[in-house]
């Protein structure tokens, strides 16, 4: 395993189920995307992100953090942390308890030739219980990251 340091900047793009996992409450599970820019120069091999969740039923989700790409063998993990707002639609019966919430998401990507990479990621928005309610949401997205050339 080892840090990945500069790399070039790059535009995720990733869809599938959101609000999966759920056994305590009911729950629509949705069909969601996610786009997110990170930009390729790291400060400690930390890189700025930024970026929007948005779902079937109106729920938008955008958010500024930072990550690490780690490589391990052929594959590139990648944790995000992020900061948001949450707009809820008519995705929650009850949405994720106030509009400040965090987010975490781990990739897994497997480099292609031109320098993209394809992959899964699982992604959790909440507010880690500062909100007095905190129910929370996961993700699970097929993911495709393009090089930007800028």
């Amino acid at each position: 395993m080892s840090l990945l340091a500069d790399e070039s900047a790059h535009l995720d793009l990733a869809a599938g189920g959101y609000a999966l996992f759920y056994s305590h409450h009911e729950r629509n599970q949705d069909f969601a995307g996610n786009v997110t820019i990170r930009l390729g120069d790291k400060w400690n091999y930390i890189g700025p992100a930024a970026g929007v969740v948005a779902n079937t039923d109106g729920g938008v989700f955008v958010y500024v953090g930072g990550y690490v790409d780690i490589q391990w063998g052929p594959i590139v993990i990648t944790p995000l942390f992020g900061v948001g707002a949450d707009h809820h639609g008519d995705s929650h019966d009850e949405y994720l308890g106030g509009v400040f919430q965090f987010r975490l998401q781990l990739a897994a990507r497997y480099p292609l030739a031109d320098g993209s990479l394809i992959g899964i990621q699982l992604g959790h928005i909440s507010s880690a219980h500062i909100n007095k309610v905190n129910p929370g949401e996961n993700e699970v997205m097929v993911s495709y990251a393009m090089p930007l050339r800028w």
